[in-house]
């Protein structure tokens, strides 16, 4: 599993200089911790060149998570442990099947039983997108939220917690799944990630773009992903589903509170 952790030193203002070094190598067989000056760059680093050879990371930058880690440095070992069994992740056969020391092909035909059992969904990649090159790997699902949690040996599931958008973005997958079983069978079901980064929840009918976010209030910096596949000009609609008060239009992005885009879905489809 590749792991990384980014901490920073407060110092003056300084100027940025692009990073010439390649990670990907060391990553592919160990996890690393990268240290340095703040402004320097790392976390643009990580989030546009590392992306695709990260399992997990931890940025240190988040004064809640230095927080949090600083009362229980447990944490990060929890974190890392319950990787392996976290609902709505890319699957990565390899990788699985070297934090649980069993072959590959074993792993694969585990996940096939959880398939065939519909105990867990495969999300595919969505790959039509050519100015920005999509990844290919899909993304795993339990069919319900409550197995992540006993697998995981969790509680409830609170506002604020690092599993808080995880699991409502599941919930929003569940409910897209549920919809296309009984009113539109056999309606394609994906999702877009770009190699630089950028990531989009679901692509529903190849035609609507779908993003979860358990924020009270949506930024603009929710809507990158959106509008960066809108250039695309592959989707007719971009919707965020989240938990406003009240439907709105941003940027040509729908914003959706979740009772509102559950009216819409099951009374007269999207």
């Amino acid at each position: 599993m590749a792991i990384i952790m980014m901490i920073a030193m407060p110092v003056g203002d300084e100027t940025f200089v692009p990073r010439r070094i390649d990670l990907e190598p060391l990553l592919a067989r160990r996890s690393v911790m990268l240290f340095g000056p703040r402004q320097t760059g790392k976390s643009t680093y990580v989030r546009r060149q590392l992306s695709g050879a990260i399992d997990l990371s931890f940025s240190l930058l988040d004064q809640g998570l230095l927080t949090a880690v600083l009362a229980d440095p447990t944490r990060v070992r929890r974190e890392i442990e319950a990787r392996g069994l976290r609902g709505a992740e890319m699957l990565n056969y390899s990788n699985v099947a070297r934090d649980a020391q069993v072959p590959r092909q074993t792993v694969v035909q585990w996940c096939e039983v959880l398939r065939d059992t519909l105990i867990a969904f495969e999300l595919p990649a969505w790959t039509r997108t050519v100015r920005r090159k999509a990844v290919e790997t899909a993304r795993f699902y339990f069919f319900d939220t409550g197995v992540v949690r006993a697998l995981r040996r969790m509680g409830r599931v609170v506002e604020g917690s690092a599993d808080f958008g995880p699991f409502f973005e599941h919930y929003v997958f569940l409910e897209l799944r549920a919809w296309i079983d009984y009113r539109r069978p056999r309606t394609p079901l994906a999702w877009w990630r770009s190699r630089s980064g950028y990531e989009v929840d679901f692509i529903l009918d190849d035609r609507v773009a779908i993003e979860a976010k358990a924020a009270r209030r949506v930024q603009p910096k929710h809507l990158r992903s959106l509008r960066a596949l809108g250039e695309e000009r592959l989707v007719e609609r971009s919707i965020v589903v989240c938990r406003e008060e009240r439907p709105r239009v941003e940027q040509g992005v729908e914003i959706w509170p979740l009772e509102f885009f559950l009216a819409a879905l099951w009374d007269e489809g999207l």
